[in-house]
């Protein structure tokens, strides 16, 4: 028979388990609670040197490659994940190509059975499949994302319904984040980590940080992106500042000064690069060449074609004394490297200083104004010839010709390029040749210099309130 005093022991025994095993469990819980506030400003200290690796990439001169690999180690890092990966969008190709891929990463993606096997044997094989392998932008679980930009937390990548590849011994228990990377209306990819340990999934305070490490890549990436754009715009003007004084210096520091013409020119360049040029060429001691040329485009490739044309008529200015034979050289050199959508029109003449005549020819250029002093008129000389680089030779040949004009005192000479004739004023109005043969006639007897002067400001006067839209050059000869 059980005595009072042992039932009382007893119960006290019990109460005290009980008691001990309260405390064990508030410890436990104390405990848990410990490790996960830890886990928490574990991932809080390492999303701000992620963050702080995001702002000093965007100060390195190509700022988005480093970024991809930031931004890939930074998340899985963050979340405590195996790896990661960051697939861009090329919208070209309508694929998602992989930028970055971190080492190892398990796959979310389907696997080839030829890939399977040899991986079996060869560790390689995934690991440069997964890293040069696209998918199509709508295709798999990346595909779904991307589409619908709207992000996933899977424990298990199996037991999606986004995922329904075969199983394989690669992926037999892959847990996996994965979230768009998008800005506005700039979709850049997406960004993913994935684990393959067995004792871990991803809770909803890793997917919190996850999804904000995601944004904020985001915002890095525009950043990155801008950046980028305005390096390459720097590097652009500087290399065309730089283009644009070669090409001013290949433009005759000073005009000629001959006993009987005086010359005056001008070249206002639409853009930063001109694609008008004009050209001195002293042949020998009693022939002197005068030419003009514009290349159809502006910019960069018709400065270039410019330059080479100027270099070609300058080597073959010597070898004969017909203009339209010299222009017929150029164009054979020229034609063969030409772009199909590209030609030069062309004026080029030439002074004999033992006597009053100039002999020019014209490559589908505007006919050069004559104003005769006697009679105060101004002519357009017009002799045939077609633009440069239209025809391998047969043509241009057949149709060029020269044309000779006596140039007696107080005549002046007017070559320009279209960009003045077809200047427009702000009510769409174009200046028009007979304004600029009006103009031209107005000014002719003051001289040379006058006749550039004079034409120039007129032009600016029209088009004031309008950016020039074409290159404008201008040359003037007077005959003494």
């Amino acid at each position: 028979m059980t005595t009072w005093p042992a039932i009382i022991i007893l119960l006290l025994v019990v109460v005290l388990l009980v008691l001990i095993y309260r405390q064990w469990g508030q410890y436990q819980l104390l405990e848990e609670v410990k490790r996960e506030r830890e886990h928490i400003v574990g991932e809080e200290r390492r999303m701000f040197d992620f963050l702080h690796g995001l702002g000093e990439a965007l100060t390195h001169d190509d700022p988005q490659e480093k970024m991809y690999q930031l931004i890939v180690e930074g998340a899985f890092t963050v979340v405590d994940a195996v790896g990661g990966a960051i697939y861009i969008h090329a919208p070209e190709k309508g694929v998602l190509q992989p930028v970055f891929y971190s080492s190892p990463c398990p796959p979310v993606i389907e696997l080839p059975e030829r890939i399977i096997e040899r991986a079996r044997t060869n560790s390689q094989t995934l690991k440069s499949f997964l890293r040069l392998h696209s998918i199509k932008e709508d295709e798999g679980i990346l595909g779904e994302v991307f589409h619908t930009q709207q992000a996933i937390c899977l424990a298990d990548l199996r037991d999606s319904d986004h995922f329904g590849a075969p199983l394989n011994f690669f992926q037999q228990h892959t847990a996996t984040m994965i979230a768009p990377l998008s800005s506005g209306t700039d979709n850049y990819g997406v960004l993913l980590v994935s684990d393959d340990r067995l004792d871990r999934t991803f809770n909803d305070n890793d997917y919190e940080v996850f999804l904000s490490l995601a944004e904020q890549s985001s915002y890095a990436l525009t950043s990155a992106r801008i950046h980028q754009e305005a390096v390459e715009k720097r590097q652009l003007e500087s290399e065309l500042r730089n283009a644009s004084e070669i090409q001013r210096v290949l433009l005759p520091k000073n005009d000629p000064t001959l006993d009987d013409y005086q010359f005056a020119a001008v070249n206002l360049p639409a853009k930063v690069l001109s694609g008008d040029y004009y050209d001195y060429v002293s042949i020998d001691e009693h022939r002197y060449g005068v030419t003009m040329g514009d290349v159809s485009g502006k910019g960069l490739p018709a400065s270039l074609v410019a330059a080479i044309t100027r270099s070609v008529l300058r080597a073959n200015a010597a070898f004969d004394r017909s203009p339209a034979k010299v222009l017929a050289r150029v164009n054979q050199i020229i034609f063969p490297d030409i772009r199909e959508d590209m030609f030069i029109t062309k004026v080029y003449a030439v002074l004999d200083k033992a006597s009053d005549e100039i002999t020019l020819a014209r490559a589908g250029h505007n006919p050069p104004l004559h104003f005769e002093h006697a009679t105060g008129e101004v002519t357009e000389i017009s002799p045939r010839g077609m633009a440069i680089g239209v025809d391998s030779g047969e043509v241009f040949e057949r149709i060029i010709t020269d044309t000779t004009i006596r140039m007696k005192s107080g005549d002046c000479l007017l070559f320009y390029t279209d960009g003045a004739s077809e200047a427009v004023d702000i009510n769409g109005r174009e200046f028009d040749v007979p304004r600029l043969i009006e103009e031209f006639t107005n000014c002719a007897t003051k001289g040379a210099e006058n006749v550039v002067e004079h034409l120039e400001l007129t032009l600016r006067e029209f088009t004031k309130g309008l950016p020039q839209a074409d290159d404008i050059t201008l040359i003037a000869i007077e005959k003494r």
